[in-house]
């Protein structure tokens, strides 16, 4: 499996990606720290199985990015995981 984590904290990003290696040693997991650089992953990486976006994150926002994968890479589920310290 080849899976793209779109997250702006590098250690949320290595310790799924350190997990899911754990998990199965032929999975693949791409990184990437922002939207604009997950999108550009997902049009030059071919075989993605499975995005998961946080939908927090600095510069474009995440509902926008989201709707962005789904234009460019419609055949690619995109997972959303994020959390807010916001108590609202």
């Amino acid at each position: 499996m080849k899976v793209l984590i779109v997250d702006d904290h590098p250690v949320l990003r290595d310790g799924f990606s350190a997990l899911l290696q754990q998990a199965g040693p032929d999975n693949t997991v791409l990184q990437a720290r922002d939207a604009n650089e997950g999108l550009a992953i997902a049009e030059r990486v071919s075989d993605i199985d499975v995005i998961i976006l946080d939908l927090e994150m600095p510069g474009m926002k995440g509902l926008q990015a989201l709707a962005e994968f789904g234009r460019k890479r419609p055949d690619v589920p995109v997972i959303v995981l994020s959390s807010s310290e916001d108590p609202h």
